[in-house]
């Protein structure tokens, strides 16, 4: 494999905790602990008006298409509903008594669900934010959340080290999943039967279903928390963040590396922690970390 660094975006004046892809195929968006959410044109490396201003550092943002809307979770727990194709004030409430660090949308039955620091998961109205039902998962941060790709399942996990998978039409807890030896940061579906989740342990784990969910694999894939995975668009490539300052890329399939993107390698490469991947397409991978600096990278 062999790759570029297309771009270096810049303009946050804090870490860069959140990415997110835009409406639009050429913008994309930033979360940073500076409060501003930042729109970029992915083709020229442009920053556009910021998107807010919110009241604390953004931890999680998720854009919905259905209905136009981007959802951001603030520190100290606080959400904003921004309408993006029309001028209307954000709409704002304290979803957590506790930073929001998760997002995901439930697209069948139209739920924004948040994960929080106080250890709750909350589904809500993803029209009005009206609140519909909370549960406690743990003690402790729910780290992450990924809805699977049928729309049956949700897994969260959290910084008790476990994985909790729930169906979301009966919002049942189904499977509980112990393996990691500190905080869940990260999970990606592969497909309805098979889980990728990385944590504050520097360990990747598959996870596999036939009757049960079982632990197939696991990798000492970094040095340092692993901080996000994101498979790209056609499945072939998944891609890690670590707070080791590296990006490392592997084949979806087999789980084996195919390259790291750090330093001396690559001059410009982050050069404190890695906190967020984006894939735009199959060839086009953004990177964005403690640097404050977005980082656009092709496979060429």
């Amino acid at each position: 494999m062999d790759i570029a660094l297309q771009h270096i975006y810049t303009g946050h004046s804090d870490a860069v905790y959140s990415l997110e892809r835009g409406l639009e195929e050429h913008i994309f968006y930033s979360g940073s602990a500076d409060d501003f959410v930042g729109s970029w044109d992915i083709r020229t490396g442009t920053f556009n008006k910021p998107l807010i201003k919110a009241s604390g550092s953004i931890y999680s943002l998720l854009v919905s298409p259905s209905n136009n809307m981007a959802y951001i979770g603030q520190r100290g727990g606080f959400l904003n509903q921004v309408d993006l194709t029309r001028s209307v004030p954000p709409r704002t409430l304290m979803a957590h008594q506790g930073d929001l660090f998760a997002l995901a949308k439930d697209r069948i039955r139209h739920r924004l669900i948040t994960g929080g620091g106080d250890g709750y998961m909350r589904f809500w109205d993803a029209e009005n934010l009206k609140h519909i039902i909370s549960f406690r998962l743990s003690k402790t941060n729910v780290r992450c959340l990924a809805i699977s790709p049928d729309q049956q399942l949700i897994a969260a996990g959290s910084s008790d080290h476990i994985i909790r998978i729930f169906d979301l039409d009966s919002l049942e807890q189904l499977f509980v999943l112990e393996g990691h030896q500190n905080s869940v940061f990260s999970i990606l579906w592969q497909d309805n039967n098979r889980l990728i989740s990385g944590g504050r342990d520097a360990l990747i784990k598959v996870w596999d279903k036939t009757d049960e969910w079982q632990e197939s694999l696991s990798i000492n894939a970094h040095l340092y928390t692993v901080n996000h995975l994101e498979r790209s668009p056609g499945g072939q490539y998944i891609a890690s963040a670590s707070r080791d300052k590296t990006v490392k890329i592997w084949d979806a399939a087999t789980m084996t590396l195919q390259k790291v993107l750090d330093r001396p390698k690559f001059d410009a490469a982050h050069t404190h922690s890695v906190n967020r991947v984006l894939w735009i397409d199959d060839q086009t991978l953004l990177t964005a970390g403690d640097d404050k600096r977005i980082l656009c990278w092709q496979i060429v």
